[in-house]
């Protein structure tokens, strides 16, 4: 008697009311912000991906680095796009770093020569500026699945708008487990 009883209980408790296509679907009234398990059992590439996840055990990946510098985009593992002529001499980017186990940080490099009248100074700059600590993200915790950072950097003088501008932009996307990627560097050039 008590096995029979035992033998209902695991087979009710496995019905769950629902047919399997219902169980493996996300729900429809779950917040868009929820987390959830890495992967999420969705396909790569679909769009309802989970915004945060829980940071695996191991990730040996590494995640997707995007720039964007008006028209031109520059992705991990992409051709490097035309050199972009700046009507303005401000850099206005969007640097996005992807990872379905999470992501740690996104950050935007530029390596420039500017030409202030007859002189031409190196710029070098790092959007966040580096740092000393380590990016990587204890298994367990939350995090988000994308990152997004917004540049916008004037190029200057001392006396004011530069003659002529020139360099190189990239983006480092690193993920939760400090695996990296850098986006094609995207060059771009200003002239007055």
């Amino acid at each position: 008697m008590v096995v029979l009883l035992l033998v209902a209980l695991v087979l009710l408790a496995g019905c769950g009311g629902r047919t399997p296509q219902e169980r493996s679907a996300p729900h429809a009234d779950a917040a868009p912000d929820a987390v959830a398990p890495p992967d999420a059992g969705m396909p790569a590439g679909h769009d309802n991906e989970p915004l945060r996840v829980r940071v695996p055990r191991s990730d040996p990946s590494a995640p997707e680095a995007v720039l964007r510098l008006g028209a031109a985009e520059a992705t991990s593992g992409g051709a490097t796009p035309t050199r972009v002529r700046l009507a303005t001499p401000t850099l206005r980017t969007v640097a996005v770093g992807r990872d379905k186990q999470g992501m740690g940080r996104i950050r935007v490099s530029l390596h420039a020569r500017i030409r202030c009248g007859d002189d031409v100074s190196p710029l070098i700059r790092y959007f966040p500026p580096p740092a000393t600590e380590r990016v990587r993200i204890a298994p367990g915790t939350v995090a988000r699945t994308e990152l997004t950072r917004r540049v916008r950097f004037a190029l200057r003088c001392p006396d004011g708008a530069p003659a002529a501008a020139e360099g190189t932009l990239w983006a480092d996307a690193t993920s939760a487990w400090e695996t990296e990627a850098s986006s094609a560097p995207l060059r771009f050039a200003y002239a007055r």
